[in-house]
């Protein structure tokens, strides 16, 4: 999937933007039936529609399965490139098991876990885990890898962190997704 989406609206439509979903799918589907999309409405999720809340992996799924409606664009947030970025990376994924087991806050990750009946917390190879879900959640994975980084129409900009001229899309795709320093 493109990176970056450039639109050209036509003359009828709503622009609908959600961002920050955390996992909420049952709060997000409630919001959805209260806005009465119709098929000319763009729908854009400005990333981080996981970790967090009670539901990550549904809502992935939901994500997902929104994904193929006509004028609907899932844009990539920080916690999306979180999760694929520990799980692709070998040497770092052990890091990502020892946090888990802290149970911050519910991810993804532990959602995945409980689906596939693994030992959190009793595992000791986090390459083994690694693998697995590599395999048993590939599909998941991959749409949260290919999610574009922002949706530009003539008069705005749909990113979840932040944004400047400056920015390469490829360079610098981290601070499209979380920028510290967008208030200034």
């Amino acid at each position: 999937m493109e990176k970056q989406i450039q639109l050209v609206l036509d003359d009828d439509y709503r622009i609908i933007a959600l961002s920050d979903i955390h996992g909420h799918k049952d709060i997000f589907n409630d919001l959805m039936k209260s806005l009465q999309l119709r098929d000319e409405d763009y729908l854009i999720i400005i990333g981080d529609f996981i970790n967090k809340g009670p539901e990550n992996l549904e809502t992935l799924r939901a994500m997902m399965t929104l994904s193929h409606r006509p004028r609907t664009y899932i844009l990539k947030g920080n916690h999306e490139s979180l999760v694929t970025h520990y799980v692709d990376m070998k040497d770092k994924f052990r890091d990502m098991h020892d946090f888990l087991k802290q149970d911050p806050y519910t991810l993804a990750l532990h959602d995945m876990a409980k689906e596939m009946s693994y030992d959190l917390y009793g595992s000791q190879d986090s390459e083994a885990f690694r693998l697995t879900l590599l395999e048993c959640f590939s599909n998941e994975l991959e749409f949260m890898r290919n999610r574009p980084i922002f949706v530009e129409t003539d008069d705005f900009i749909f990113v979840h962190g932040g944004y400047e001229k400056s920015f390469d899309v490829e360079k610098d795709e981290n601070k499209f997704l979380k920028y510290d320093f967008f208030d200034k």
